[in-house]
């Protein structure tokens, strides 16, 4: 069975069922109180869902009160640019833990089934293990290790084994013996006799060692000598030598046009005449002791 509701409590919607355990916004409750939220949107059971608007009518959720606590610690920090302005603070929201114990909706109530009649995993379990037994095995014994006799042939190294497997898988029918006559018969190799070692020469008692000396090894690198390069060197300087000197020689001497130019004197300054002065006769005005009468009209 299915069965949900949505409640509205602290500003916030919560969905939940009989049985859930939820943490809302702090109520003024004493732990271990029941209370009721009767603000309800919707409500979903027995596969039909029925809104409200807002709320569903006649529909109430029955939560007990388990505790009274504090979320845990927010830091806030603000700050303002340019300003030299900080400021930290701490915050620890309050809530409210509940537990959901009846969805009443009409006269209808849903509760939280009891654990009696959920079906539990160990008595679905226990009988698949007890149908398989288990097969008791006791331990293999190691064998015991048995010293080589004399009389017992000595067992290939692990290398030759494998060749002579190898050997024996690729030729798996063998070839026909050949046989040859007496006179092309090979003959037996002799047995080979180690050699002895040749005693080391002890020195006289009465000579002196002489120091080793090293054996000079030629020198693989080829240097060119001095005076080949020198002889280079004073070739070239005599070659760019002659080069300027002829340059010089054959330089086109320079013509008219340049001669007029080098020889033409500077201009001597002109001195500027002065300004003549003209004679200006003035007029003499009559000295105005008496202003003039106006004509006066006839009569």
């Amino acid at each position: 069975m299915n069965v949900y509701a949505v409640i509205y409590t602290g500003g916030k919607q919560y969905r939940v069922s009989p049985g859930d355990i939820v943490q809302v916004e702090k109520l003024d409750a004493e732990p271990g109180a029941t209370i009721e939220i009767t603000d309800v949107y919707l409500v979903a059971a027995e596969g039909r869902i029925t809104a409200g608007r807002p709320k569903v009518d006649d529909a109430r959720v029955v939560a007990q009160v388990l505790d009274q606590n504090r979320d845990k610690k927010i830091i806030v920090f603000k700050k303002n640019r340019r300003k030299g302005y900080r400021k930290t603070l701490g915050h620890r929201q309050y809530y409210t833990e509940l537990k959901v114990t009846e969805i009443v909706f009409g006269s209808a109530v849903y509760r939280e089934l009891p654990k009696e009649s959920l079906p539990s995993k160990e008595h679905a379990v226990a009988p698949a293990k007890a149908a398989i037994p288990k097969e008791r095995t006791k331990p293999k014994k190691k064998p015991a290790m048995v010293p080589p006799t004399s009389q017992q042939p000595e067992s290939p190294p692990p290398a030759q084994a494998t060749i002579a497997a190898g050997i024996a898988l690729a030729a798996p029918s063998p070839m026909p013996e050949r046989t040859l006559p007496e006179a092309q018969a090979i003959p037996p190799t002799p047995a080979r006799v180690p050699e002895k070692p040749q005693p080391v020469a002890k020195p006289a008692a009465g000579a002196v060692p002489q120091p080793m000396v090293q054996q000079k090894k030629p020198s693989s690198d080829r240097r060119i000598p001095w005076w080949i390069i020198g002889a280079i060197i004073a070739a070239l300087a005599l070659l760019s030598l002659l080069f300027f000197t002829k340059r010089e020689k054959t330089a086109p001497a320079p013509g008219p046009e340049v001669r007029e130019k080098t020889a033409k004197p500077k201009p001597e300054m002109q001195k500027k005449a002065a300004p003549v002065v003209r004679d200006v006769k003035t007029r003499e005005t009559a000295p105005v002791d008496k202003p003039a009468t106006p004509a006066q009209p006839p009569d």
